[in-house]
Parts: C-alpha cells; sequence; structure tokens
C-alpha cells in the first residue's frame, strides 16, 4: 500500500474528517430512503415527458459508433430535431 512512512500518527489528521464524511453519508442515505419510499410518481405524466429529444446524446453516440465524427453526428442529429 502506497501509504507514508513517517510518523504513525500522520494520518491521525484525516481521521475524524473521514469519519465524519461517513457520518454525512450515511445520515443523508437515511433521508434520501424515507423520500424515495414515498415517493409517487404520476406514470401519464412521465410517459407525456418522455420524447424523442432526452435520448438525442445517446442517438449521437450510435453515430459515432458508426464512425461519424462528433461534430458531424451532433450536427444531425441538432437538425432532426430543430
Amino acid at each position: 500500500f502506497n501509504l507514508i512512512s513517517g510518523y504513525h500518527r500522520d494520518l491521525q489528521e484525516t481521521k475524524e474528517i473521514v469519519f465524519e464524511g461517513f457520518d454525512t453519508v450515511k445520515e443523508t442515505l437515511s433521508v434520501i430512503s424515507k423520500v424515495v419510499k414515498k415517493l409517487e410518481v404520476n406514470k401519464e405524466r412521465a410517459e407525456e415527458l418522455l420524447t424523442h429529444e432526452l435520448f438525442a446524446t445517446e442517438e449521437v453516440y450510435k453515430l459515432v459508433k458508426k464512425g461519424v465524427p462528433f461534430r458531424e453526428a451532433y450536427k444531425i442529429i441538432k437538425e432532426k430535431y430543430s
């Protein structure tokens, strides 16, 4: 492991900060879990909002995978949805 080879307490200064970070993450995940459990999705409205433009980036990447230069692929898809 690439740990420093000096004084064995060199890492103590960051230890407290790391543990505080873990506590914050645990609290955040707890809150998110409660929010997601109560989340209700309006399926009809969600389907209305799923337009083809949302997938424009995916279409650009498909063209790029076929060998079309990115800028050209971007222009093609931009024209398609303009």
